[in-house]
């Protein structure tokens, strides 16, 4: 019961480090497209790209944003849904302990 119990916490904290690397490159990803985006912005301010190519590229840049934040979103659910039954069976199991 007790090797369970380890396993189990060992386990949670895989996920926990797993989920926070996930967070980790999601916000990198980010700050990436965040970049590239303010340099097409000053770009478009210099009049450097035609009005129909910025068109193009904001469209793809929200696209990719909201791609990230949809993945971001499933792989906390994932995690959330993986964990909180361990979780909950380790409280029952330390308290009939």
């Amino acid at each position: 019961m007790i090797a369970e119990i380890t396993v189990l916490k060992k386990r949670i904290k895989e996920l926990e480090r797993y989920r926070m690397h996930l967070e980790e490159m999601a916000k990198e990803r980010t700050i990436e497209l965040e970049e590239t985006n303010t340099a097409l912005r000053v770009l478009i301010t210099k009049g450097e790209l035609s009005d129909p190519l910025c068109f193009s590229w904001r469209s793809k840049f929200k696209m990719i944003l909201k791609r990230i934040t949809a993945i971001k979103d499933q792989v906390v659910k994932c995690l959330f849904l993986q964990i909180a039954p361990k979780m909950v069976f380790l409280a029952i199991v330390i308290e009939e302990w």
